[in-house]
């Protein structure tokens, strides 16, 4: 017989707390223990909250009650209710109060009379002046005066008044003439090192106005210092420094302090020789167990690199690449020798797994990849073969993905090739997870270990094609390029998604020092033909599907589907200024190309695939002079592009070229940006020595103003086109994470769990989105996306030991440090 019974006390409580309007709010609540199991409700006001009643209000899978976004309704009294067979309990009441910080509304007009008779307070003037009562003149100078009111929203529930005074006057603006007269001499200063003392006075009581004479005389007067004042008396007071004789005792109290410093040296050398002996022992054992090249790993890192490659001057071998900290990798160059810098390779198509005869479920083991080369350019179908070179192995392991490609109107996967843009990089991923890079485009694929149960051939790509962008409502305006993954050979519909994967790419806003934009995520079905708008950026609720992170330059999106996406902002009011962050590149003719002299200039937004685009169309036919970056620019005002100071050392400098673009124009440079071209006026013959320089601002900022100085002799060098590379290096190891996950899973103080971490990482900004996915550990998540945000970072895992050592917990600072101990062993 089994007897139904419950505790009396509960572990943890909810407790009282005070939260602004739209704060967040999260009410932890641990039951006691019963047999059966208990149930946790919420009751609020001695009503019950019912489970998806109110989209608000989530109770999380720990019993947890998290308030989305507070409203003033949502202020009372919660109470947390453990209800099994035997009996229930409840814990004590906690008070909730949302509360409302008080707004200043507009600022009224300006108001008062500024007539004012001439004569009169130019006696007013003179009799205060002969009263020697002439420091300010406030009180007779007309006066303009305008208020507002702390109503916008008014203080709520013992919100914080409004900052600031109610009130604001200014100076009428007056017709008299005014001669100026000095105000009374301040006080003195202290007196300096040099025992001088100083006191001013201001030339405003009144200031000249209209034409009136300026005071006569110094504005600063100064004096020696007499005794006993200030820095002199302490100057004097000084006394010499008193030596210690250099005596027996010492000389003995130096040799002591000498030999326990060679006593501690010698013990230091004693543990660094033993610990080195210890992981010398420790990387034998590992190389004995053949961890990295194991015959059944079943896994494999290969991947099909970029379409387009930059050909090196007069290099004609292939050329290979390797990141560092990432998978090998190489680059799919020709043979052809350019006698510039940027070479356009021959059109790249590419066609689907299957077309290659290339199966998805071979078995590969093995984590290297095959060289790729251009065997046959000339085809007359159009088309170009693809083959692999020889291997120095006969290993079957050494493989391509790919023997050849298909037409350039081949269906790829998803979607059609031919429409789709000019850099993408297939890869095949299996469940060890994997990060594809796009490097120089700024893009990039984060695919945690367990995200995909079998193998698959996924696809990361940046798109370029204006038409394939939504309808924007008015003054909104695009932030990035259009992103892009989904899978090569497989139906999207059919693939399980077990974790997120988080796709990170620079934007062009400007957020620093005053974040200004309000940011939307819209995103395109790759099987669809219509943009939706995902969410609004501090509006998730419990049913947006993704999470988004804003750095200054980057944004993370983690998301569970395969699909198009794309930043997009707008101001936060009517009235703020928003901006945005350009890339301004200047190309020069390159060998008197079909006549032409001019200097073309480039401003694009600073999302990395436009310049990757601009570097494309100057492959055949410019060399770049001169670049900068992060160039501030607003929505409003003509952008101004003039050439001055040319000149080629043998004739006369030709006249300066001023162009001016208007904001109707401009557009902002939305996506592609734009560019202008300036004639040089200069004889053909002599192009190749002109120098000068390019002055670019905005109307309306001219004090942000960049100038950009150019030798066509001496061009800008070694431009890279896109590299891309597929890297299975996490910055922690699946084991590690999941010791991390078991630690901080287990609710405690909100400082100290899953919580209070993604708070020292800067990874809270929508917190309830790691409490509500079905059976994953909120740990694990913020992990995942700490991955993504810290990439490529030499410091990430060492602040993060930092982070949780300041937290107070000890045992997963213990994980860390032995997962750092080993990762040093094993590189060594």
């Amino acid at each position: 017989m089994n007897f139904a019974d419950i505790r009396k006390h509960f572990y943890q409580a909810p407790v009282s707390e005070n939260v602004p309007e739209g704060g967040t709010v999260h009410m932890h609540c641990s039951p006691p223990e019963g047999d059966p199991k208990v149930e946790v409700f919420w009751i609020k006001d001695r009503k019950e909250i019912e489970r998806q009643s109110d989209p608000n209000m989530i109770i999380a899978n720990d019993g947890s009650l998290i308030i989305s976004s507070a409203r003033l309704s949502d202020s009372g009294n919660y109470t947390c209710e453990a209800r099994n067979i035997a009996n229930k309990r409840f814990s004590d009441p906690a008070q909730i109060v949302v509360y409302v910080d008080g707004e200043w509304a507009e600022w009224s007009t300006w108001i008062g009379n500024c007539k004012v008779n001439c004569g009169q307070l130019k006696q007013e003037i003179s009799r205060r002046r002969s009263n020697a009562v002439h420091a300010k003149l406030d009180d007779i100078w007309p006066k303009l005066i305008r208020r507002r009111t702390c109503n916008n929203p008014a203080p709520i529930n013992g919100g914080a008044d409004c900052l600031g005074h109610p009130e604001e006057t200014s100076d009428c603006p007056i017709d008299c003439r005014l001669d100026g007269h000095w105000s009374n001499w301040s006080l003195w200063s202290q007196c300096n090192e040099n025992c001088h003392k100083f006191r001013t006075r201001s030339c405003n009581s009144p200031r000249p106005t209209n034409g009136g004479q300026l005071c006569g005389g110094r504005d600063l007067d100064t004096r020696n210092c007499t005794q006993g004042e200030g820095y002199c008396t302490a100057t004097e007071k000084r006394t010499a420094p008193t030596y210690i004789g250099y005596n027996l005792e010492t000389q003995l109290t130096m040799y002591a302090g000498l030999f326990s410093v060679l006593i501690l040296l010698l013990i230091v050398l004693t543990l660094i020789i033993l610990l080195l002996y210890r992981c010398r022992r420790r990387y034998q054992e590992v190389r004995k167990e053949d961890i990295y090249f194991a015959e059944n790993s079943g896994h494999v890192r290969t991947a099909l690199l970029q379409q387009r490659q930059r050909l090196l001057g007069d290099r004609g071998d292939y050329s290979k690449s390797t990141p560092k900290g990432s998978s090998e990798f190489y680059t799919l160059t020709t043979t052809a020798s350019p006698a510039h810098h940027f070479i356009r390779p021959p059109s790249l198509t590419l066609g689907s797994a299957n077309s290659s005869g290339y199966s998805s479920t071979r078995k590969i083991t093995g984590s290297r990849v095959a060289l790729i080369t251009e065997s046959s350019s000339n085809s007359s179908h159009g088309k170009i073969t693809i083959a692999r070179t020889n291997s120095r192995t006969s290993d079957e392991n050494y493989a391509t993905l790919y023997d050849c490609v298909g037409d350039a109107n081949e269906q790829y996967g998803s979607f059609e090739f031919s429409k789709q843009p000019h850099l993408i990089l297939p890869a095949y991923v299996d469940t060890m997870g994997g990060r594809l890079v796009l490097k120089h485009s700024a893009v990039s694929l984060l695919i945690p270990e367990g995200a995909f149960h079998t193998n698959h051939m996924v696809f990361l790509a940046v798109c370029d094609d204006l038409s394939d962008s939504p309808k924007l409502p008015e003054g909104n305006t695009v932030l990035s390029a259009v992103v892009m993954i989904g899978l090569c050979d497989e139906n999207e519909d059919d693939v399980v998604f077990h974790r997120p994967f988080i796709i990170t790419f620079k934007h062009c806003a400007n957020i620093f020092p005053k974040d200004n934009w309000i940011f939307m995520i819209y995103a395109k079905g790759n099987q669809s033909s219509t943009w939706e708008m995902i969410t609004q950026i501090g509006e998730e609720d419990i049913n947006t599907p993704l999470y988004c992170q804003m750095d200054l330059m980057r944004c993370h999106v983690m998301i569970e589907r395969f699909c198009k996406l794309l930043l997009v902002g707008k101001p936060r009011r009517a009235s703020q200024t928003t901006m945005k962050r350009m890339h301004i590149a200047a190309f020069g003719p390159l060998h008197r190309i079909s006549n032409d002299t001019s200097i073309r200039v480039y401003c694009v937004p600073e999302t990395g695939s436009a310049m990757q685009s601009v570097l494309s169309q100057e492959e055949n036919t410019g060399v770049l002079l001169a670049e900068t970056d992060n160039f501030l620019m607003h929505e409003k005002g003509a952008l101004c592009v003039c050439l001055e100071e040319v000149s080629t050392g043998l004739v006369k400098k030709p006249e300066a070229q001023y162009l001016e673009i208007p904001s109707s124009h401009h557009m902002w440079c939305v996506q592609n940006g734009l560019h202008c071209s300036l004639k040089t006026d200069v004889p053909e013959d002599l192009l190749e020595t002109i120098t000068g320089r390019i002055v670019i601002y905005q109307k309306g900022n001219a004090d942000a103003r960049i100038v950009l100085k150019f030798d066509m002799q001496h061009p800008l060098e070694d431009e890279e086109m896109e590299d891309g590379f597929l890297s299975s290096d996490f910055l922690l190891d699946h084991a590690t994470k999941r010791k991390l996950a078991e630690l901080f899973d287990v609710p405690t103080d909100p400082t100290k769990d899953w919580r209070g971490l993604a708070t020292k990482l800067h990874l809270h900004r929508y917190i309830q989105y790691f409490a509500t996915r079905p059976g994953l550990s909120p740990t694990s998540l913020i992990l995942d996306l700490w991955e993504a945000v810290e990439s490529g970072s030499q410091r990430a895992v060492l602040d993060l030991l930092q982070n949780v050592r300041i937290m107070g917990r000890l045992d997963a600072v213990t994980v860390l440090e032995n997962y750092l101990s080993d990762s040093k062993c094993v590189r060594k």
